[in-house]
């Protein structure tokens, strides 16, 4: 194992926990984008059911009064900010956003 010294174990640990870190941030944020995406699915009423067919429900958003512009405003600033964290990221970042987005 390398010594403890800023080019050995600590700089790796360092940068996994970074790493790690980032990976929290960015699922957070693709969250938050999700939960106004399904806010603005519900507003523009395609689908009657749609309350028992969502999949995030009130995690961050508690009144839903806003029009359907208002959360599709929301939803592609949230965007933003996912494509901002996950620029110049590994492939693994993507993937795993990608598995999210797909459950």
């Amino acid at each position: 194992m390398p010594k403890n010294n800023k080019y050995g174990y600590e700089k790796t640990q360092l940068q996994v926990e970074e790493t790690l870190h980032s990976m929290e941030l960015a699922l957070d944020s693709f969250y938050n984008t999700l939960e106004p995406l399904e806010e603005n699915i519900g507003k523009m009423g395609y689908y009657p059911d749609w309350d028992s067919r969502r999949q995030i429900y009130r995690k961050t958003i508690e009144d839903s009064n806003d029009t359907a512009e208002g959360f599709e405003d929301l939803f592609l600033t949230n965007l933003f900010v996912v494509k901002t964290q996950i620029r110049k990221k590994p492939d693994d970042f993507r993937e795993k956003l990608k598995q999210e987005f797909y459950k």
